[in-house]
């Protein structure tokens, strides 16, 4: 008998045996279980509901339809601004460059800068994987199908779309991305946060920025408003950005009702003639020291 004849049936069910596996190994990869679209694992869109309202952060910038009250950066539902939820804004807008809606979603996380949408600041939202934030790619990923769940997607996510989300992700979390952060002469030296806090207030900067659970001496008739909520901002910015903010307002003015004046900058004053170097080192650390919790 031919050894050759036999040996086709042997490697058809070889090459059969290899593509079973590698089906397998693709459905773990994407925590997907057989028969249904529902993540598993680690990596769920109730995990990445819990990381999009916690430790993420994103809250602090970004709604969901009625959910939420922050405006620095799009609604990712629906609103007076936006008829359509991120999922289906996200399939054309970078559609000329060849940009899947899976593509843009996961370039808006790891390169937030790559587009910018009209109306909201370039520079404002940092590379979430990396600090003050920083999280793991599969925290990301869960992110990811939360938002495909609840901004319009579907009930469930296809099996087809998580991997082309993983395929996309795995570009951008291995890829070093550019960004156009302050980096400021020198580093910032460390201050005192406490100090800063007497600072902040002396400064009268409580009038414009409010810190929800904290208390300043009475500021006159405005008190927060003016300027952005600074509740939290040290959980999502960096001390470089909080040092450029005091150094130049004008380096990324945050979309907003009333933050510009007439001539389109901000409305925050400059204190080079009124603070000194060690104010300001410790205004910086009392900025940086606000945190979500504490």
């Amino acid at each position: 008998m031919n050894p050759h004849v036999i040996g086709i049936p042997a490697f058809g069910l070889a090459v059969l045996l290899v593509f079973a596996f590698f089906g397998i190994w693709v459905t773990d990869l994407q925590g997907q279980k057989s028969g249904g679209s529902q993540l598993s694992g680690d990596i769920s869109a109730e995990a990445g509901r819990e990381i999009f309202w916690g430790k993420g952060k994103c809250y602090t910038c970004h709604s969901i339809g009625g959910e939420g009250s922050a405006q620095r950066c799009p609604n990712l539902g629906t609103n007076d601004q936006f008829s359509d939820p991120i999922w289906v804004r996200a399939a054309v807008r970078k559609q000329s460059e060849g940009y899947s809606r899976e593509r843009y979603i996961v370039e808006s996380i790891y390169d937030p800068n790559a587009y910018v949408v009209e109306g909201f600041s370039k520079g404002l939202m940092k590379p979430i994987n990396k600090p003050p934030i920083a999280l793991t790619d599969d925290e990301i990923t869960s992110v990811i199908a939360y938002l495909l769940t609840e901004a319009g997607a579907n009930d469930a996510v296809p099996e087809d779309v998580m991997a082309a989300v993983l395929d996309a992700q795995r570009d951008f979390a291995s890829a070093k991305v550019a960004t156009e952060e302050f980096v400021p002469g020198m580093p910032v030296p460390e201050g005192d946060a406490e100090e800063g806090f007497y600072v902040f207030e002396e400064m009268k900067c409580h009038s414009c920025h409010k810190i929800d659970g904290m208390e300043f001496e009475a500021a006159g008739d405005a008190e927060g408003g003016v300027g952005p909520d600074l509740t939290g901002i040290g959980d999502i910015q960096t001390l470089e950005y909080l040092a450029e903010s005091v150094m130049d307002p004008n380096a990324i003015i945050v979309a907003g009702d009333g933050f510009k004046g007439d001539d389109g900058n901000s409305k925050m004053p400059e204190f080079h003639d009124t603070m000194t170097l060690r104010e300001f080192i410790d205004l910086v650390a009392f900025l940086s020291s606000l945190k979500a919790e504490g």
